[in-house]
């Protein structure tokens, strides 16, 4: 016998035969394993039916990931595998509910159904070299039911495997005739697109991307970012990754290793045929309608959710509550030990510059939230709404992560903030009552809704102090009444609030001693800015000034006794509760630690900018002879009345040399002794002061920037804006004496607009919701035309003479805004 016909003491054909039991054998064994796993509840194998979050599908999408498992060569059985059903050769003729074959002449959905699952003529009909292809039916005989045998399926399928495995073929070269795990790639969707356009036909693409959007194990791997190597210059590799391929790729908390960008194109390419836009929208439907548990071990397991936050469908109205709801409520599921992971490729968003992307995602979430209130009011008891909510929390965490990607007012709801009733919520927060409420979510609250929670928590306080009778005595004072000289404002102040520690959260009345200015607003305004005025005087040497950054810094020296911080504090807080804006010019850091939240080195840069840049030169110092070259030691220098004071960084600081080992913490204890130690006694008793009125638990919804803009405004004023919601009496908008003034103010210096603003309103800053809330209104005066411009601060009001040109009142007006105070106030 010869070689040709005699290998090992078996022919050929045995040879043959055996290969096919044993392929027929594996491939059985796959399906079971995807179909009724192998009962270890432990395994961790993806295609298992027992692996918790481990591949789903039905008995058809089973049968044909069957076949390309086998057909892959890598083994994917079950370290468990014994407890598998027999996969030998009798057990393919065991019952026809238990193999491909049977699964795939039972299973198949009808092509008619929008929603039904990918067919296996969606995938493999031409997945096969020509060759083969006319060697073998592209699809079972359908001519009666007797000629549909499951006998005939396994052996279409075999053959083909069978086919491909004798010549050592990998992934197909046409895209179109992927397996169906084949994961998405920015390559292989553009080769998908052209070979269907050249084709003229599309739905291969379709039922590609239904298919693939509709698998969270699919896109978890799909989009992914290769090495260097895996392609030219870092680009896809040729023809796309494999399943296995993909699955290599480990994500981290700071990367998912998806390719944005790619992911991006991949979109834009997609959507401008409406029927793979289609196509997606229904599979991430499918995705998201799937009420099976989810497991969600692992970092890759997240990717799913980036992919489809990306995806522009969910911007769509007509998918707000199919996707983007359904969304939502899968990410607030996520496990708390990942939720780390989402955080922190959220946060990416800034580190790579692409906040335009991020604050789509907001802007949608946003737009769900108020459609969803302009349509069903529901503030408590919509899951839509509470969902939306609760997945709008992920976004403001990672917002301010690393670095500030927008602006915290992009979380604000304009529909919810105007529906809201913001005591009965505070009510709910406050007693910790059980159910939802928006002050746990706070930053979708605007400053309006927040000042109205820090004046109802004032009132409640109020009233718990007259019921516990601490009050009696002044039960029958209704405000906090101050009479005050102008020439000891600040002695006068101090003895009164002293005085009356019950009343502070009352509502203010001023009086200036010997004047008949009747505080209707105007004049309270007026106190606030004198004594903020006189505080910041250089005589008392409490603060410093930096020329540089025009703002005031806590001196570490000083004379003055802690009782003028505590009186600052006091009447930062007054401010609030009477809801006058204070022309305070202190940096950002200050109102961190008002609301004990902690400073870091950068905060340092509005402090003193000379000293930061110093710092920062000394970290980026390139050389390894910092000690030779800076000469320093850990302790500081300050200059003081004329005299030079030492202080330590630690213990020991003066013998410490300042080296490359240990300039960071160098640079961490030199800022935090400006920014914290060395005017400990000074900003205690500063704080203390602001906290006796603005202690509750209220003050913690705010932002540190939110509580900024509550005391000082906002610093920007748009006259054209103020011109446009301005009111007439006795003038009209085309008035000639109207028209010179709105002419004089647009020409009008900086310092000038910020007198006149002064003159008008008690303030030179505008409310923290613009000048729209001003209301200017301008009345015509009926005394003589040379008289000068009166204002009535309490009601935004001035009073004009109807001058005779447009010099005589830029004359008079410039004498009233530089003489205001105290003159023609009421």
């Amino acid at each position: 016998m010869s070689d040709a016909m005699e290998v090992d003491g078996k022919t050929p054909s045995r040879r043959s035969s055996e290969h096919k039991e044993k392929l027929r054998a594996l491939i059985n064994r796959y399906f079971r394993q995807l179909t009724t796993g192998c009962g270890n509840k432990a395994c961790r194998n993806f295609h298992c039916a027992s692996t918790q979050g481990g591949w789903k599908g039905d008995r058809t999408q089973a049968a044909v990931v069957a076949v390309e498992l086998a057909k892959d060569g890598n083994s994917h059985t079950c370290e468990n595998a014994s407890s598998l059903p027999s996969t030998s050769s009798s057990s393919s003729s065991s019952s026809s509910s238990s193999s491909p074959s049977a699964a795939l002449s039972s299973s198949s959905p009808s092509p008619s159904s929008p929603l039904a699952s990918p067919s296996p003529s969606s995938f493999p009909s031409s997945s096969f070299p020509p060759s083969f292809s006319s060697s073998f039916p592209s699809s079972p005989p359908s001519s009666s039911p007797s000629s549909f045998s499951p006998s005939f399926f396994l052996s279409f399928f075999f053959f083909r495997f069978a086919a491909l495995s004798s010549l050592s073929l990998s992934l197909p070269s046409d895209p179109r005739n992927d397996p169906p795990l084949t994961p998405l790639g920015m390559e292989r969707v553009s080769d998908m697109v052209g070979l269907c356009r050249t084709a003229g036909d599309y739905s291969p693409l379709y039922s590609r991307l239904r298919y693939a959007f509709s698998s969270r194990e699919v896109l978890n791997r799909s989009f992914l970012r290769p090495s260097l190597e895996e392609g030219e210059q870092g680009g896809e590799k040729k023809g796309g990754m494999s399943w296995e391929e993909a699955g290599k790729w480990r994500a981290t908390s700071k990367d998912s290793q998806i390719d944005l960008p790619a992911l991006r194109r991949c979109y834009q390419l997609l959507f401008s045929h409406i029927e793979a836009e289609r196509a997606i929208a229904q599979g991430l439907v499918e995705l998201l309608s799937d009420n099976t548990p989810i497991f969600i071990t692992e970092p890759e397991h997240l990717r799913v959710y980036l992919i489809i936050l990306e995806c522009p469908v969910i911007y769509r109205r007509e998918n707000y509550f199919s996707i983007l709801y359904k969304l939502c409520c899968r990410l607030i599921k996520i496990p708390s030990k990942l939720t780390g992971v989402l955080l922190g490729w959220l946060a990416s968003y800034g580190r790579t510059g692409e906040n335009e992307y991020f604050e789509r995602m907001i802007n949608s979430i946003q737009a769900l939230i108020s459609y969803r209130l302009s349509n069903s009011p529901s503030l408590y008891n919509d899951p839509i709404v509470l969902a939306s909510v609760k997945s709008l929390g992920y976004f403001n965490v990672a917002n301010t992560m690393d670095r500030q990607i927008v602006p915290f007012q992009r979380f604000y709801n304009e529909v919810l903030n105007r529906v809201i009733d913001n005591k009965n919520d505070y009510r709910i927060w406050e007693t910790r009552s059980a159910g939802f409420c928006y002050c746990q979510y706070p930053f979708i609250l605007d400053i309006a809704s927040k000042s109205q929670l820090l004046k109802s928590e004032a009132e409640a306080q109020q009233k718990g102090a007259h019921q516990s009778g601490l009050q009696q005595r002044n039960a029958k004072n209704r405000y906090l009444e101050l009479k005050i000289r102008r020439d000891l404002i600040v002695d006068t102040t101090i003895h009164q609030l002293l005085e009356k520690p019950y009343d502070l959260k009352k509502q203010l009345k001023i009086q200036f001693l010997g004047e008949e200015g009747i505080d209707a607003g105007g004049v309270k305004q007026e106190f606030f800015q004198l004594i903020i005025r006189e505080i910041f005087n250089a005589k008392y040497g409490m603060f410093t000034y930096n020329k540089e950054t025009n703002l005031f810094w806590f001196s570490p020296f000083t004379f003055e006794s802690t009782q003028e911080y505590h009186l600052v504090g006091m009447i930062i807080g007054l401010a609030i509760y009477n809801g006058v804006i204070l022309d305070l010019h202190f940096p950002p850091v200050i109102y961190k630690k008002l609301m004990s939240k902690p400073v870091v080195f950068s905060d340092l840069e509005e402090v003193d900018p000379g000293l930061y840049k110093g710092l920062k030169q000394l970290m980026e110092y390139p050389g390894d002879d910092v000690e030779d070259v800076f000469c320093r030691t850990f302790e500081v220098s300050i200059e003081a009345f004329g005299e030079t004071n030492t202080h330590p960084l630690k213990p020991g600081g003066s013998d410490i040399p300042l080296t490359n080992a240990n300039r960071n913490e160098y640079v961490d204890l030199y800022a935090k002794h400006i920014l914290a130690d060395s005017i400990e006694r000074q900003f205690s008793a500063f704080r203390k002061g602001f906290m006796r009125l603005c202690g509750g638990n209220s003050l913690a919804l705010l932002k540190p920037e939110e509580l900024e803009l509550l005391v000082c405004g906002n610093p920007e004023i748009d006259f054209h804006k103020l011109e446009e919601v301005s009111q007439y009496y006795g003038f009209s908008e085309t008035s000639t004496t109207i028209r010179h003034f709105w002419e004089l103010v647009h020409g009008m210096t900086t310092a000038n607009k910020k007198k006149l603003l002064f003159f008008i309103t008690g303030t030179n800053r505008v409310p923290f919701e613009g000048v729209g809330q001003i209301s200017l209104n301008i009345s015509r005066s009926h005394a003589p035309k040379t008289s000068l411009p009166v204002a009535h601060t309490c009601f935004n009001q001035l009073v004009l003479p109807n001058y005779q040109n447009r010099k005589l009142l830029e004359e008079k007006l410039i004498i009233a805004i530089n003489n205001a105070e105290g003159f023609g106030l009421k």
